[in-house]
């Protein structure tokens, strides 16, 4: 995939080589990420979508139906309005899956109650026995947190953060 970007006149961002963009000598824009043998891409204008997705079409399979506006992507919901020029990325249903899987029935009643990302005093190195992976996942409750962190809740990225430094020995306590 890279390499049919490459061709056709797109360049890897920098900061992330999934994400290409492509800069036309009339202004207009096309950008495009890829995620595996997935893309998501976004142009100027609807004439530039068209060459896009035929450009695609060259060298890859596209059914019907897809290069249309997106409504759900990596756990993410999707809302577009193109008219108004926005979009708006939205976790709550994987927010409340996690929750759902990794509290218990009491936590979860006390879920609304909480005001703050975490607790004010900070987590201490784990000197005892480590919770088992059988018992509660804690490196895969910790990377769909950092996800969530990453994509849409900023404001949780410091506490998740304190999670993850724990995630080689995590005791009770951090789970």
């Amino acid at each position: 995939m890279h390499e049919h970007f490459a061709a056709k006149g797109c360049v890897s961002i920098l900061g992330d080589p999934c994400l290409f963009r492509k800069v036309l000598p009339d202004g207009g824009i096309i950008m495009a990420c890829t995620y595996i043998d997935d893309v998501t891409y976004g142009a100027s204008s609807p004439a530039l979508a068209q060459r896009f997705l035929s450009e695609m079409r060259e060298r890859f399979v596209i059914v019907e139906g897809e290069g249309k506006q997106i409504g759900f992507l990596l756990g993410m919901t999707v809302t577009q309005n193109p008219d108004a020029g926005t979009t708006w990325l939205d976790m709550a249903m994987a927010i409340t899956k996690l929750c759902s899987g990794a509290l218990t029935d009491k936590e979860l009643t006390k879920f609304f109650l909480v005001d703050t990302p975490m607790l004010p005093q900070p987590l201490l190195k784990n000197t005892g026995p480590t919770v088992p992976t059988a018992v509660f996942d804690y490196l895969s409750v910790v990377g769909s947190l950092l996800h969530i962190a990453n994509c849409v809740r900023r404001d949780s990225s410091f506490a998740v953060g304190e999670l993850a430094r724990h995630s080689n020995s995590p005791s009770s306590e951090a789970c």
